[in-house]
């Protein structure tokens, strides 16, 4: 973490004086050698790896930081720079390797932490590494309210926290519940769901590593497939494997009136993306079944709906609906910088709805099945994107344009609708999945 200017200073010159030293010393030895010493070959020094990263402002380093960082590093490994540093260590180097090696970042969020870059800077870097289905950030918040980060920093408002108003045992307590036992939420079990593995110990669910590092290339072949296909892909999942005669035969109870040849047309397509195989050739039509490889992943998507599921989907086509408003006065598309600052002014004016309308989705999130839970879980983080970079073009409630400003802004808000743009595909995926 940067000190001040003047410790900065401090610190580089007694690198610098100890480098020095270093390189007389190796001189001396040089010269009162006789024989010259064999070369050996390096060894090779493996990184380190830390549970957790400590990202805080310098002014909350003594009340929070140092008494945090002490109370983690009895039960787990803790980048904390007065504990990873060394003389001689580059500071941005360490911080950079903390950060990419680190399995949890504790983010100290507080009036000091949002008025310095550098926090910022690393609280950026491991939000960067968050994907759905791995929490990487772990809120604590420090003399600030849940007012005061959303203004901040919407993304973080909904991230359940832990306050240093309950008390540094407390703080510790439940940030080592996280850390020690599942890579999910602060607080609160997640019931077990297809494709959670059960801690026995603790009693709760944690993510299956095989699935999550199968899920990125599962998505993708599943986008390929449209509304009929996935119909298909879902019956054949249900059943375990079949053939077109009797895919035609549910399909008509359906009410779409298909023929075999039809039938045989889809479960080929499928096949081709590789999420279903032939299981026996027959004279006519082949019986497909599912590949083994994407078992787990799609009984969890073929799950039945629960009853929550129901109601996050009534409440997204709601949301959706407000959301899509923005975008009527274009129906040829944003294509000017005019039409992009009154789109985003028409966003900025129904935050306090659109907000409120989301919250509702993500407090029945818990509840949800693991497929809805991903799904509100990319709305909400598309929704607050572009929160972000709404609130911080029109800070103060306007936004004034220089003319060389113009194509940053225009690129920024653009980045902007396409956020919007993927919470609305997501609150698609909710309506078509469960309603």
């Amino acid at each position: 973490m940067l000190k001040d200017v003047g410790s900065l200073q401090e610190f580089f010159d007694v690198t610098k004086e100890v480098e020095e030293r270093e390189r007389a010393a190796a001189f001396a030895r040089f010269k009162a050698q006789s024989a010259p010493v064999p070369r050996q070959r390096p060894k090779q020094v493996k990184p380190k790896r830390y549970d957790v990263f400590i990202a805080y402002a310098y002014e909350d380093k003594e009340a929070v930081a140092r008494p945090l960082a002490e109370a983690l590093q009895e039960s787990v490994e803790v980048w904390y720079d007065d504990f990873a540093l060394k003389v001689g260590d580059s500071l941005r180097r360490s911080i950079e390797r903390g950060l990419a090696s680190c399995r949890y970042g504790v983010v100290i969020l507080s009036p000091n932490f949002f008025r310095k870059e550098w926090p910022q800077k690393e609280l950026d870097g491991l939000t960067a590494r968050e994907v759905e289905g791995r929490k990487v950030v772990l809120p604590v918040w420090h003399e600030i309210d849940a007012e005061g980060v959303r203004r901040a920093a919407p993304s973080l408002a909904d991230k359940l926290a832990v306050r240093t108003s309950d008390g540094m045992s407390d703080v510790a307590a439940k940030l080592l519940d996280v850390i020690t036992q599942r890579d999910d939420d602060i607080v609160g079990a997640l019931p077990a769901r297809p494709g959670d593995v059960v801690n026995h110990k603790a009693g709760t669910p944690s993510i299956d590593p095989e699935i999550e590092l199968r899920r990125p290339q599962f998505e993708k072949q599943i986008a390929k497939l449209n509304p009929q296909q996935e119909v298909v892909l879902h019956y054949v999942v249900q059943v375990g494997d079949c053939d077109a005669p009797q895919l035609r035969q549910f399909l008509n109870e359906q009410g779409q009136a298909v023929s075999a040849h039809d039938a045989d047309m889809l479960l080929t397509i499928i096949a081709e993306t590789g999420l279903l195989e032939v299981k026996e050739k027959g004279k006519a039509y082949g019986r497909y079944r599912i590949k083994p490889v994407w078992a787990k992943l799609l009984v969890e998507l073929a799950a039945p709906p629960t009853a929550v599921d129901k109601r996050i989907a009534d409440k997204a086509r709601a949301l959706r609906r407000t959301l899509a408003a923005s975008f009527e006065d274009w129906p040829t598309g944003l294509n000017k910088l005019d039409d992009l600052t009154t789109w985003a002014s028409k966003v900025i004016r129904g935050f306090d709805v659109t907000e409120a309308a989301l919250k509702e989705i993500v407090d029945l999130r818990p509840d949800a099945s693991r497929r809805t839970e991903r799904a509100v879980g990319t709305a909400r983080d598309a929704y607050y994107a572009a929160a972000d970079i709404l609130n911080r073009l029109f800070k103060g409630g306007g936004l004034s344009i220089q003319w060389d400003e113009r194509p940053a802004i225009e690129g920024q808000l653009r980045q902007a609708v396409a956020y919007v743009e993927q919470c609305l595909a997501a609150l698609d995926t909710l309506m078509r999945d469960w309603s």
